[in-house]
């Protein structure tokens, strides 16, 4: 499993290929939902995409811009996205 220690460590690790198992905590319009295992498919400077599971068959891209550092919390090995108006867990993200 890969380590890192900040935003800027997570970019430099995450990789074509790699698998991140990722987590919305929810909110008051979208319960919270474990999005399981996802491949990175797409790595940029500003973003990368996770291939995603349309439900027919077929696969798309979940794109996340990175947060600014003061919006992303670096815990036990995990990313976690804070909500930039809230400051409360928006989404995680870990190595598997």
């Amino acid at each position: 499993m890969k380590t890192f220690k900040t935003l800027a460590e997570f970019k430099r690790v995450l990789s074509l290929g790699d698998k991140l198992h990722a987590f919305h905590h929810g909110n008051s319009i979208m319960p919270a939902k474990d999005l399981g295992v996802r491949e990175v498919v797409v790595k940029q400077s500003n973003a990368f995409a996770l291939k995603t599971d349309k439900g027919d068959g077929s696969f798309g891209q979940s794109w996340l811009e990175y947060p600014k550092a003061s919006l992303a919390k670096i815990d036990e090995g995990k990313l976690i996205v804070l909500h930039q108006s809230t400051g409360e867990p928006l989404l995680t993200y870990k190595f598997v």
